[in-house]
């Protein structure tokens, strides 16, 4: 059952009202760290959302072509695609308006508890783990 329809979309955190961010360039070697930033029509901004079946996406950053990643120790970053990788592979779950992205792997759900850091934290009913997510 998918979510969301594969395409283009910006992901605001309903907390902080900051967008998810990759703020690498071509030239960075990965893993790059992902961080919260402030709204801005830039590519670094804008994600491929695809599924890979059963509401389990991969997200691909539209200006580093990296997809989002993240490891059991809460860091979430970007990295080259590795097909197959469920660190790479993130549940959607509409809740209302809003969504929650859980790591396949790891189980912790993407947040953005203040300032401009990302993390994976332990699943709870909480803003800071809520995001706006909407086609471009």
């Amino acid at each position: 059952m998918s979510v969301l329809q594969n395409g283009k979309y910006r992901i605001t955190n309903v907390s902080t009202s900051l967008r998810l961010d990759d703020k690498g360039d071509h030239n960075e070697s990965p893993p790059v760290t992902i961080y919260a930033g402030n709204a801005n029509e830039g590519p670094h901004q804008i994600w491929e959302i695809t599924s890979v079946g059963d509401g389990v996406y991969k997200l691909r950053n539209e200006a580093t072509r990296m997809v989002l990643d993240g490891n059991g120790n809460g860091a979430i970053y970007t990295h080259t695609l590795q097909e197959g990788n469920k660190h790479q592979q993130w549940r959607i779950v509409q809740h209302g308006d809003l969504y929650c992205l859980t790591s396949q792997e790891t189980e912790l759900r993407l947040e953005s508890s203040g300032g401009h850091n990302v993390k994976g934290a332990k699943p709870i009913d909480a803003e800071k783990q809520k995001w706006v997510i909407v086609k471009v």
